[in-house]
């Protein structure tokens, strides 16, 4: 939902730095959650987690953060540097580069889930 809340602000014209951080925010929970399932179904429920659970999520939001900072920067430093002037054209290639990279993450993702037969949220 909180995906889904992202997009519908970045279409709307949320500022970049909200939708970058909101994009992080979605990726830490996800992370918490897979966390937290996997610690749950190896120690059992009973187990006192919450120091590892803790850690965990302090270093995610650490490194999620370093790319919230560095993307922030490239849009803000090296994208004006290196753009060229917007037009129609440049526009459908910028929308067909970020699908055909986000086809190349998904199917990563299935090549190594095929080949380790693990699942990828574990």
């Amino acid at each position: 939902m909180l995906f889904l809340t992202i997009l519908l602000g970045a279409e709307l014209g949320v500022p970049t730095v909200v939708v970058i951080a909101g994009a992080a925010a979605t990726l830490l929970v996800w992370d918490a959650g897979a966390h937290a399932s996997s610690i749950g179904a190896q120690l059992g429920r009973a187990a006192g987690t919450t120091d590892s659970e803790f850690v965990h999520v302090t270093g995610t939001g650490i490194v999620l953060g370093l790319a919230v900072v560095g993307a922030v920067a490239a849009r803000y430093l090296v994208v004006p540097a290196i753009a060229p002037p917007e037009t129609s054209a440049a526009a459908f290639r910028s929308a067909v580069s970020l699908f055909l990279i986000v086809l190349a993450i998904l199917a990563l993702g299935l090549a190594l889930s095929v080949r380790s037969d693990t699942p990828i949220a574990e």
